[in-house]
């Protein structure tokens, strides 16, 4: 069990009601041989910013599909955050990293609150994002980074290429995975130890925007077209 030490922990919520903007969409009917387009809204829940120094057990409500954290610690030991349900029980470990860590993951949550279990020698920074009904980029389109981070949308047919290079001094894995637009898993096309450099397609998509999800110790780029 660990010891908890929390010391300068804030909690800060975009907006108290939960809702700080909405994503448009349109539906279009006809009346009377006139075509009508009504446009209706989704509610983006309000960013949450957490903040501390060393061991702590934030809490945060998820409104339920894709949670963005980006997280930062000026760490020199292990940083790692866990993913607790409200019975205290372990749903996943998003962020595991040795030393100094900046970067971004997708997670699929349920609408629920949850414990954030933040292990860490230094200060650092945790801001949960959850992006809904966001336009997909146009293909092709090219995304690059270093370390573990999320990026996208993009737009999808059933099938897309994937044509990626990863480089590593340290020889770490490199994977990639395809989320659909609530966070939920679609495919592993890339899941390789070390430098890389190939084209994969990924396959069985739904033609929805879809995100990648990065886990790299190196530099990288991926570049998604049609097949």
């Amino acid at each position: 069990m660990k010891s908890l030490r929390i010391i300068g922990l804030t909690v800060t919520l975009g907006l108290a009601a939960g809702c700080s903007s909405r994503s448009p969409s349109s539906l279009n009917t006809s009346h009377g041989g006139a075509s009508v387009t009504t446009t209706t809204t989704t509610p983006q829940p309000s960013p949450i910013s957490l903040s501390g120094s060393g061991d702590a057990t934030p809490s945060f409500q998820a409104a339920g599909g894709l949670a963005v954290l980006t997280a930062n610690c000026g760490c020199s030991g292990n940083f790692a955050v866990d993913i607790d349900d409200s019975s205290g029980n372990q749903d996943y470990t998003p962020i595991d990293a040795d030393g100094s860590y900046s970067g971004s993951v997708g997670e699929n949550l349920n609408t629920a609150q949850y414990t954030l279990d933040v292990t860490a020698d230094g200060p650092w920074t945790i801001d949960v994002t959850q992006p809904r009904d966001q336009p997909g980029a146009a293909l092709p389109h090219k995304y690059s980074g270093k370390g573990q981070k999320i990026v996208g949308p993009f737009a999808a047919g059933s099938a897309v290429r994937l044509q990626s290079e990863n480089t590593t001094a340290d020889g770490g894995n490199f994977t990639v995975e395809v989320l659909n637009s609530v966070g939920s898993e679609a495919d592993i096309p890339v899941d390789e130890v070390g430098s890389y450099s190939g084209s994969t397609i990924s396959s069985g998509l739904s033609g929805t925007p879809y995100y990648l999800d990065v886990d790299s110790d190196g530099t990288w780029s991926i570049t998604v077209s049609s097949p």
